[in-house]
């Protein structure tokens, strides 16, 4: 069962998470290099004397990859590596400064990541603490989001052409609908719970509502198809799991065969909506670069470009990337240097975010950095998939999962992943799909004596 909730196991990760909420979130996701020291500090801090303590009371260091399962220590694994090549890339960095504060956003989300497993790891109202909290904060925020797009407050609302987008407390459409793929599953799972009371299902069906609402007013195609995909892969799980456990081998063939069929028609549709796009852009006509005033270098002006639509604006980004990385591949240019590795080689107007994580990634950090983001989300992946298998649906690490793999997804066409507020739920999120599972789960399943509450990560 859970553990105690004690206020020495309780207070650290709670005043993490209220940190991140009034530090981070409501201050624009600290996606602003100024505003970073104001959250990122007090959570290390924090952290400090979490371990401290625990080192004063258990008269040693405890493990740090123990109380995970072999998917949850490689996530681990490489977020902290990430942590390490960020602030090692200071010494080479084109920005110093900024890239040790970004090692220490790694560090606080490494911090997260223990504080999430803690949360998870104790039971309020047969519910792990931390999906509680993802609901309760899902609602709040999107609440005053709501409020602030129908007053028009200012930040809070913008315009792209004719289209109205709810910004939320981040200044972002994006930056909400990610921030709500990381806690509208919690909210379902506890509008489901057949065990929950009455008012926690009400509540929960109230910040279920709240959060869909907001999503539709930041008009988010991205997030919607992020969590749309991530819930049809782990509803996939279970489905191949009891295909295989099938008698007759021409059923069970004849059914993987049309689920391989319906996988490999969502991934074309997916693709072709994808090319749909970009391909326009790609394989549209060049255009070139006029630099009338001369104030383009000279290996700029003159060159052709994709024309700068919304989407040929990140084609044109992800092409000079591409050059930005071939000048540096194995370590890149500095851990938060996007700007000032890939701007040489892009005329026109430039970004601090590729809006793709691994390439900005390897633009930052190189091939060692592709690397370790690569072992921190195969990581997480398989944690999500092992979840889904051992408990699909019935248990709340599946939806945690969903919210995982739907932010992992929603950050390969967005920069969601450098609001460090988003990246410190996402840790918390990883940290309760990372935990070892119950060795007698199956037996419960079983003897038919299983508890949709029933903790299933080892407590």
């Amino acid at each position: 069962m859970a553990a105690a909730a004690s206020p020495m196991h309780l207070a650290p990760p709670l005043l993490i998470a209220a940190t991140t909420l009034v530090l981070g979130v409501f201050r624009h996701g600290a996606i602003l290099p100024a505003d970073r020291p104001a959250l990122v500090i007090p959570i290390l801090a924090v952290g400090g004397v979490w371990l401290g303590a625990m080192v004063v009371l258990r008269r040693r260091l405890p493990h740090p990859l123990r109380g995970f399962s072999r998917p949850g220590r490689m996530a681990l694994t490489g977020l902290i590596a990430l942590s390490l090549l960020s602030l090692l890339s200071v010494s080479w960095s084109l920005a110093p400064g900024r890239s040790l504060w970004w090692a220490l956003v790694y560090a606080c989300a490494v911090v997260s990541f223990y504080g999430g497993r803690a949360l998870w790891r104790t039971a309020v109202l047969g519910t792990p603490l931390l999906i509680l909290a993802l609901a309760g904060v899902g609602a709040l925020v999107c609440w005053v989001s709501i409020v602030g797009y129908s007053l028009d407050w200012p930040s809070w609302v913008g315009s792209i052409g004719e289209v109205t987008h709810a910004l939320g407390p981040f200044g972002y459409a994006n930056g909400l609908a990610s921030f709500i793929t990381l806690t509208l599953p919690a909210s379902i799972w506890l509008t489901l719970d057949g065990r929950a009371g009455w008012p926690v299902r009400l509540l929960a069906a109230g910040s279920a509502v709240l959060q869909l609402w907001a999503m539709w007013l930041t008009h988010s195609r991205g997030a919607v198809g992020a969590l749309a995909g991530a819930t049809v892969l782990l509803a996939l799980v279970p489905s191949v799991r009891a295909i295989r456990d099938l008698r007759s081998v021409r059923i069970r063939g004849a059914l993987l065969v049309a689920a391989v069929v319906g996988l490999a028609a969502v991934l074309t549709a997916s693709a072709a909506f994808g090319w749909q796009r970009i391909g326009p852009v790609v394989l549209g006509p060049d255009v070139k670069v006029v630099s009338p005033t001369g104030a383009l270098p000279e290996h700029v002006a003159g060159v052709t470009i994709k024309p700068m639509t919304a989407d040929g604006y990140r084609v044109n980004t992800w092409i000079a990337a591409a050059k930005a990385v071939q000048r540096k591949p194995i370590a890149g240019w500095g851990a938060d240097t996007f700007f000032e590795a890939y701007g040489p080689f892009k005329p026109g107007g430039q970004t601090r975010f590729a809006h793709n994580v691994v390439v900005q990634h390897a633009v930052e950090l190189g091939l060692l950095g592709s690397a370790a983001l690569a072992l921190l989300a195969v990581g997480a992946v398989a944690a999500c998939i092992a979840t889904a298998a051992r408990s699909p649906f019935r248990h709340p690490a599946t939806y945690a999962g969903i919210s995982v793999i739907a932010f992992l997804v929603h950050n390969l066409a967005d920069l969601t992943w450098y609001i460090p507020a988003l990246l410190f739920f996402f840790a918390f999120c990883l940290g309760a799909v990372a935990v070892v599972p119950d060795p007698t789960r199956r037996t419960r399943e079983i003897s038919g004596s299983t508890h949709p509450n029933s903790n299933d990560d080892g407590r």
